[in-house]
């Protein structure tokens, strides 16, 4: 939960109005254990690897098809799961309203103040931001002028998306984060380091391996609803599901 609050604040900081497109490598890494998130970033193609205990997860975002394509790895097995979140289907708007209750809490609990004090952190030139949320308070150091922002990484335009980036915005927030340092209402503190390297990135590198199986999730219950009368068909969807719960550690 404090790593996710975490990055709500980092959200809160970084949405910025940039027209252009950055392509590069973009490292996050947390000061509490395992938490490292690596983004190649390709115009409006990003693909994020996170760093999980025992299993790889590669998250791969296509902002002009709106495909979001999570794929799993343990033990050399691999398996997909594909989202559009450019659409209205039922689990874009579920996650709509979900991203919408948290943000509205957190905005109303949110406050920041931009001290004017300048200082080069992580290779950036950035100025000192305070302030506190819901779950305490955080000390970040934000660079406006570097050519990134929270868009870049997360590219997809959707109703779920573009109603966020619109509450960020009239906010009057900007900037990207090069460090935020939390502390919570126990007294933990929690500090997330990013780097920022602006080079080529193959198209290769943020695009899927066309040979492995993915499992379309908006069109996974009309197939369900399809193979009820056909036992060989509903069998092989199980296998997928227990197949993905697996991966997942469900």
């Amino acid at each position: 939960m404090k790593k996710t609050t975490l990055f709500i604040t980092i959200l809160l900081l970084s949405f910025s109005f940039s027209f252009a497109q950055f392509e590069g490598k973009v490292t996050m890494t947390n000061s509490d254990g395992p938490g490292k998130m690596v983004f190649s970033v390709k115009g409006d193609q990003v693909k994020m690897v996170p760093e999980l205990d025992n299993k790889t997860a590669t998250m791969f975002m296509n902002g002009k098809s709106g495909d979001m394509i999570m794929i799993m790895e343990e033990k050399g097995e691999k398996f997909g799961i594909k989202l559009n979140l450019n659409g209205n289907s039922m689990i874009a708007t579920q996650m709509r309203m979900a991203m919408e209750q948290g943000g509205e809490k957190e905005s109303k609990a949110a406050t920041m103040t931009w001290t004017g004090e300048k200082q080069t952190i992580n290779g950036q030139s950035c100025e000192k931001v305070t302030g506190t949320n819901s779950e305490g308070s955080y000390t970040a150091w934000v660079a406006k002028d570097i050519k990134l922002s929270i868009a870049d990484l997360f590219p997809i335009n959707s109703p779920m998306t573009n109603e966020i980036k619109e509450k960020m915005f009239s906010m009057g927030m900007e900037g990207f984060p090069m460090r935020v340092s939390s502390t919570d209402k126990n007294g933990k503190k929690l500090v997330m380091n990013t780097m920022v390297e602006e080079t080529s990135v193959s198209e290769k590198d943020v695009t899927p391996d066309p040979g492995i199986e993915i499992l379309d999730m908006d069109n996974f219950m009309q197939e369900i609803m399809a193979a009820q009368n056909d036992p060989a068909k509903m069998k092989s969807l199980e296998k997928k599901m227990e197949r993905l719960q697996h991966l997942m550690g469900n």
